[in-house]
């Protein structure tokens, strides 16, 4: 299962069935991942999926 480090000033808002990480970066960790940040403005649903959609990640 995922983990969202917030920051502190960091924080989460929900609506409309997603949620969207405002103010500051987090890090997200994933066993068998590096750390990644994560910058405000961000969508979640994507990143928080288990297991994590590699799409998300193709650039």
């Amino acid at each position: 299962m995922p983990v969202l480090g917030l920051r502190e000033g960091a924080w989460l808002r929900a609506s409309g069935g997603g949620t969207v990480l405002h103010g500051r970066d987090a890090v997200l960790f994933r066993r068998g991942w590096e750390a990644e940040e994560i910058a405000p403005g961000t969508g979640l649903a994507p990143i928080m999926a288990e297991p994590p959609d590699q799409s998300i990640f193709d650039g």
